[in-house]
């Protein structure tokens, strides 16, 4: 299977996980302290509300996110070879 297929595979994949978590896990919300700056040497914390849904969706984001990273670079390494030997021929 090429490069591309395997990508398209992937990304389905990460949006039928999305999906299966949206359906199944509750939107319960917990607190979490934020840090957002400095005051006299100590950080200044603010609350945020997130839900374990919010976060297991955020992750699989970052997945897809680093796939589709992964399939650039490969992209580019590829036509970086070709036209490399493209020149020594």
């Amino acid at each position: 299977m090429d490069q591309q297929k395997k990508f398209y595979v992937a990304l389905a994949l990460f949006a039928v996980l999305a999906l299966v978590a949206w359906m199944v896990m509750k939107d319960v919300p917990f607190r979490i302290d934020v840090p957002v700056s400095m005051d006299r040497g100590h950080l200044v914390f603010m609350p945020a509300t997130v839900s374990l849904r919010q976060v297991t969706l955020a992750v699989l984001a970052l997945f897809a996110l680093r796939s589709w990273l992964h399939w650039h670079a490969e992209k580019i390494r590829m036509e970086r070879e070709q036209s490399e030997a493209d020149l020594s021929s």
